[in-house]
């Protein structure tokens, strides 16, 4: 008994365990179903929204319907928020929201069919986090269904899908709570578990009590069976021949409950129809079988309900007796209201679509999976100049170019593609360029459908050709543009640097859009900068000087110019600025005011005239000199400081020298204020222009009247050293000739004596022949008074003595004669003279220097013109020139060897000048000495032997007062060259 209890026991169990696996089992599967049912609806909800919110986003945008980019988008999330408050979801929480991504939170735009505050709880939500996960894949460009958490951290099944909006990336989700949908499973489990319990307890109590009558067995089970009827969601209803209702589960009661309290007893039409004329009325069973259609089912009747209609799905199945007449019928009904607004909004959706995808100023085109036309839209036949009936069944995927096959085959690959280029129509032969957009379809597991659009962009394209044109030339004339460009935006953030920024600061600002520009602007600038550039409400100075620093540490000067950028509608949306490099100039400025100072301090006389010889500007020390002011002077011509000392050739020459762009230099002879005459020396040179014009005249003087008294002087005292330094030798040189003149007239006295006794014996002679005395006595007193030897000596030494005092007094007069020719005091005009004849004067005065210690050769051109000249100024030089010849010589042999050195002196013409070579076989001079031949009072002489003033002064009278060339060739040991080069012709000939 008791194995037979056990045996029952674990029977039981094995049931009870069987019937626990079957109503699990049985459950899953149709929750599966039901999950899938639900998955699919809500995607096929979401993508069909997203497809209704991109077409309005899209018509919105191509009919330019709303200006404002923002304000576009807000209108369109109240359409939305509308639209969704229609859409009731077939479940207490069903939902829809919209979403976007900002930084790192989600922004709910859309929750619950309202648009959330910024403040509201959920309406952002962290990016990445564990709740929101539908919308988080949505936001990352994701579609599709998915179980997880949604933004409260309920667990949903939700649909969601990605769209592009007004250039934003958002997000759609539709969601159902997941213990909504278990709960009536998990009830359903419960129950079936229940009555497989009760079943299994039944079996078991069959099993036990074999002989309970089958009757209460089948009651027992229409019982259990309508338990099961009762606890089912779905409306059940059992309507008998005369058309009433026989049977009304509790989900029916409850669905009818605030319209009927009992609907068992009622009229199925007046509850089905309430308007019809049979609802008041009993009716047939074929009058409700009529309303319901031929067929099972199902069958989509509307039924008012609470003021509201719902819409329910019937099945009915007709229950047939003995003689196949209809007997009674079992209705069973769902709730399908939200499928079927779901479908009808569908349809208006299609509706609107299609008045959009017929009216649409795109070409709008649909492909089938082989890329062949199904529909078009007229536009795409006015585009191609085609007709449909070409178009439809066309296809394009295998008669286009390779580009658009392409396009198109990647489109039905399921990838999103754009063709932009010049296309043929093949069925219209029209050529345009077109951009058309390929986006693929997927409908369930169906093949892959393709929409596109198609536009005519040949006036964009050719807009786009002339801006781009337009931005290439404006490029290249920032490239090659002198001067920095920056464009900001209106923050003063960097948009765009040309290359001459990047040379101005070395700084690579490609790397550095979107950040202030002013880094390398000098920090006590930047302030300045800002004031007057953006804090001000507006640009108080549109011009700025500032300082930059490059990357290298140099400090540039900039002039800066900002100019506000503007779009077409005149609103401010950045600044340009423009800078340029003029470091240069303030340097010039600089040295601009340092010159100035310096000409305005100068002691020199500068003034500046223009090319017609108007004074324009005089320096304080012209009106020192001059005695005139420069109100007085500026404004009138040069010429009215003339003295009258020169000729007009003289200023011919002149103007002659600075118009043809050379430096005239000279001395002029001009007049003060007060009418005294004063002598400057002065340099005069144009002024160019970039271009190398003449623009203007500048003469620069200094006042030498004062210069040359002491260099007259100076000079005067040179000649009368030099005279004195050969006072010795010319007194030697006349002292010869003077002694045998002298000796000769001694000579000549004592025979005139002796000549005068020869006479006066003649006398006595005559008396004694006038006295008749005899002829022995005259010859007595005859040959008494005449020595012939005496008279011999005489008639032979006489002459040459005579000969010999005039030859001596001659060299007598010549050595006074070239003394005094040297000295030539008081000369003060130039005139025109015979070089040969200044050279032989100058070795005459100078030979006692020179003919005990060297010869002279002379190598004199006999034709060498005149030369104009001072006189006295140019024996002088050559006087010097000879003696330290000779000082030379006689410093590298001695005095008194009898091997004497050479003084070569040579002259010839060569061009316009009259050259004079003074050649010595002396000691050279070395290096150090060379360099400095020229300097005053510098001398290598013993103290007491020379000034050092001798060829200093000479080349003063050479270079500055004959305009004349003077320079040596030295050598040490070997000798000396000095080579003199003198014009031939007087200036202004």
């Amino acid at each position: 008994m008791l194995q037979q209890k056990r045996r029952i026991i674990l029977l039981a169990m094995i049931m009870v365990i069987l019937v626990g696996a079957v109503s699990l089992i049985s459950t899953r599967l149709l929750y599966d179903t039901s999950l899938n049912e639900q998955r699919n609806r809500l995607g096929e909800l979401v993508n069909s929204q997203a497809g209704m919110i991109e077409e309005l986003s899209n018509l919105s945008t191509e009919l330019d319907l709303i200006k404002d980019t923002d304000k576009d988008f807000e209108t369109l999330l109240s359409h939305l928020v509308r639209a969704h408050k229609k859409f009731i979801v077939a479940s207490d929480t069903g939902e829809f929201t919209v979403g976007l991504k900002v930084g790192n939170q989600i922004n709910f735009l859309i929750l619950n069919g309202e648009r959330p505050t910024a403040h509201q709880k959920f309406a952002f939500v962290p990016f990445g986090g564990p709740n929101s996960a539908p919308m988080q894949l949505a936001l990352s460009g994701k579609s599709g269904s998915v179980i997880g958490r949604d933004y409260k951290g309920q667990k949903v099944l939700a649909a969601y899908t990605s769209l592009i909006l007004k250039d934003q990336q958002v997000g759609l989700v539709a969601k159902i709570d997941l213990h909504e949908i278990k709960e009536p499973f998990f009830w359903a489990n419960f129950i079936i578990f229940g009555l497989g319990i009760i079943l299994t307890t039944i079996g078991l109590y069959f099993f036990i009590k074999i002989s309970e009558p089958l009757l209460l067995e089948m009651g027992k089970s229409k019982n259990n069976y309508r338990d099961l009827v009762e606890g089912s969601d779905s409306i059940i209803l059992h309507i008998n021949q005369q058309g009433i209702i026989s049977f009304a589960n509790s989900f029916s009661k409850n669905f009818f409950s605030q319209e009927w309290e009992d609907l068992v007893g009622l009229s199925a039409m007046l509850l089905l129809e309430p308007q019809s004329e049979y609802a008041n009325n009993s009716s047939s069973l074929n009058r409700v079988i009529d309303f319901f259609g031929e067929g099972d089912g199902p069958h989509e009747k509307p039924i008012r309900n609470d003021d509201s209609t719902a819409w329910i799905s019937w099945r009915v199945r007709k229950i047939i007796n003995s003689s196949e007449d209809v007997e009674e019928l079992l209705c069973i009904g769902n709730d399908i209201t939200d499928n079927h607004l779901s479908r009808e909004n569908l349809k208006k959706s299609e509706s609107r679509h299609r008045i959009i995808f017929e009216n649409s100023p795109l070409g709008m085109v649909r492909f089938n999976p082989e890329g062949v036309i199904l529909d078009c839209n007229n536009k795409l036949v006015e585009l191609l100049d085609s007709t449909k009936e070409k178009l439809i069944g066309f296809n394009v995927a295998q008669k286009s170019n390779s580009k658009m096959r392409e396009a198109i085959k990647k489109a039905l690959a399921g990838e999103s593609s754009i063709y932009e280029d010049l296309y043929t129509s093949v069925t219209g032969n029209k050529t345009i360029y077109v951009r058309a957009i390929f986006n693929p379809v997927t409908l369930g597991n169906s093949s892959t459908e393709v929409i596109c659009t198609l536009e005519d962009i040949s006036d964009r394209i050719e807009v786009e050709k002339n801006l781009a044109e337009s931005e290439e030339r404006f490029r290249g004339i920032a490239k090659a543009s002198p001067v920095g460009i920056i464009i900001t935006d209106i923050k003063g953030s960097l948009l765009y640097a040309n290359q001459r920024m990047t040379e101005l600061t070395g700084e690579n600002y490609t790397e550095q859009t979107g950040l202030s520009w002013m880094n390398n602007i000098h920090s006590k600038d930047k302030s300045n900068l800002i004031t007057n550039w953006y804090e001000a409400d507006f640009i108080s100075k549109d011009r700025l000087e500032f300082r930059i620093v490059h990357n290298n540490g140099i400090i540039l000067w900039i002039l800066g110019q900002i100019v506000k950028l503007k779009d077409k509608k005149e609103q401010m949306i950045g600044y340009v600025i423009t800078m340029t490099d003029i470091t240069q100039i303030k340097t010039v400025e600089l040295e601009h005011t340092r010159l100035t100072a310096a000409i305005d301090q100068a002691a020199e006389a500068i003034m500046i005239t223009d090319t017609d010889g108007m004074i324009t500007y005089v320096n304080p020390a012209f009106q020192k000199i001059s005695g005139y002011s420069a109100d007085e002077a500026i404004g009138q011509n040069p010429r009215f400081l003339q003295s009258g000392e020169h000729d007009i050739l003289f200023y011919d020459n002149l103007w002659d020298t600075i118009l043809a762009g050379h430096i005239w230099e000279g001395k002029f002879i001009n007049i003060r204020k007060d009418g005294k005459h004063y002598t400057q020396e002065a340099s005069i040179g144009p002024v160019r222009d970039e271009t190398g014009k003449i623009i203007n005249f500048v003469c620069v003087s200094r006042d030498i009247s004062k210069q040359l008294v002491v260099e007259a002087q100076l000079r005067q005292a040179q000649k009368l050293e030099s005279i004195g330094e050969l006072a010795a030798g010319i007194a030697h040189e006349i002292n010869t000739p003077t002694q045998y003149v002298s000796t000769n007239n001694q000579f000549m006295k004592e025979a005139f004596i002796t000549l005068l006794a020869m006479t006066n014996n003649y006398r006595e002679l005559i008396k004694a022949v006038q006295l008749s005395k005899s002829q022995e006595e005259l010859l007595k007193i005859a040959e008494s008074g005449l020595d012939d030897d005496e008279l011999t000596y005489l008639e032979e030494d006489i002459p040459n003595a005579i000969e010999e005092s005039e030859t001596g007094l001659k060299r007598i007069t010549e050595i006074v004669q070239s003394v005094k020719q040297l000295a030539h005091p008081g000369e003060v005009q130039k005139g025109l003279y015979n070089l040969d004849e200044i050279i032989r004067n100058a070795i005459t005065v100078s030979s006692n220097e020179w003919k005990y210690v060297s010869d002279i050769e002379l190598n004199l051109d006999e034709n060498l013109p005149e030369i104009h000249c001072l006189k006295g100024e140019i024996g002088q030089v050559l006087l010097n020139l000879i003696i330290n010849a000779a000082h030379a010589i006689e410093s590298k042999s001695g005095k008194d060897t009898e091997a004497k050195g050479r003084i070569t002196i040579s002259t010839y013409q060569k061009e316009n000048w009259a050259v004079l070579k003074i050649s010595d076989s002396g000691t050279g001079m070395p290096e150090n000495v060379a360099k400095r031949a020229f300097d005053p009072f510098f001398t290598t002489k013993e103290v007491g032997h020379g000034t050092g003033q001798g060829l200093a002064i000479s080349h003063n009278v050479i270079v500055n007062m004959h305009n004349g060339v003077i320079n040596f060739e030295t050598e040490e040991n070997i000798g000396t060259t000095f080579t003199i080069k003198l014009p031939l012709k007087k200036i202004g000939q």
